[in-house]
């Protein structure tokens, strides 16, 4: 017996009641919508060993990158060659998740190259034929979190950092149009600055316009790969991170056999929706 350490994070279907209805009924129906979505680069399917019942859903969104020509290396003559392929083949990589039909939690397996939360939003948006904004799904963050968010009354401090100065034009908080953020974006790539932090001070910030901003940012993360390095709040004494801040799960899995299969990871997955069943059952009846 063997064991692999699997994480997982948590995530919230906020979208619109009909949106929420068309997605269960494709789930519902999958067997009969089988197609391969293309974005962007990419090819993506549902694997078909998903688990289903009354309940949820547990289910491998297959991301395959078609472009790339896969190789091999010979560790002894320290050489490489490419392996053929047809047009419609290349390697993937799959993301399990797991999508609660009552309360409309949607846990995400961690991994690299693996499929995104925003690329789960457009794939089901293809599946139901309707528009990427509106399949809307939002990070859940851990309860003390939440709760020293409400529990705040003066915030004295916004603080984010954002990867690629260029990406400043794509932040729902400024006008791209303007010319003073052109200065600056174009300022940032002559220094060839990799990060740009931002901080906003007062003896007393608008509390309902942070949140409102720190939502647009988490969206629009989503929405336009926007690298967030760093976002937190201060107030009263208190420093919130909003990015470490988020609800997750770890455990070393114990699985049989050479390697950890999907079925293996959906129980995992299936026990994180379980060992915070209470919190998640309190978050959506807010």
């Amino acid at each position: 017996m063997a064991k692999k350490e699997l994480s997982c994070n948590y995530h919230k279907f906020t979208s619109r009641f009909e949106i929420i209805k068309k997605v269960e009924k494709f789930f519902n129906n999958l067997n009969k919508n089988r197609d391969t979505e293309s974005i962007k680069n990419y090819k993506f399917y549902i694997f078909d060993d998903y688990v289903t019942n009354n309940d949820y859903i547990c289910f491998t969104l297959a991301k395959v990158d078609t472009e790339e020509t896969p190789q091999l290396d010979n560790v002894e003559t320290q050489q490489r060659r490419p392996i053929e392929k047809d047009d419609d083949e290349g390697l993937a990589k799959d993301a399990q998740f797991l999508y609660h039909y009552k309360t409309n939690i949607i846990i995400q397996r961690k991994g690299k190259g693996i499929a995104t939360i925003k690329e789960l939003q457009e794939f089901l948006a293809l599946k139901i034929k309707s528009a990427l904004s509106d399949i809307n799904i939002d990070l859940i963050l851990q309860k003390d979190t939440m709760q020293r968010i409400d529990e705040i009354e003066i915030f004295e401090k916004f603080t984010f950092r954002v990867a690629v100065p260029q990406q400043i034009s794509l932040l729902p908080l400024v006008a791209p149009e303007e010319s003073d953020i052109k200065k600056v974006i174009d300022f940032a790539k002559s220094i060839s600055a990799t990060d740009m932090r931002f901080e906003f001070q007062s003896k007393k910030l608008s509390k309902n316009r942070i949140l409102e901003a720190w939502t647009a940012l988490k969206k629009q993360k989503e929405y336009d790969n926007i690298e967030i390095k760093s976002l937190s709040i201060e107030g009263e004494g208190e420093i919130l991170d909003l990015v470490k801040g988020k609800l997750g799960y770890l455990a070393k899995w114990e699985y049989h056999g050479s390697e950890i299969t999907n079925k293996d990871i959906y129980q995992f997955l299936i026990e994180a929706y379980n060992k915070n069943l209470k919190y998640l059952e309190a978050y959506v009846n807010e």
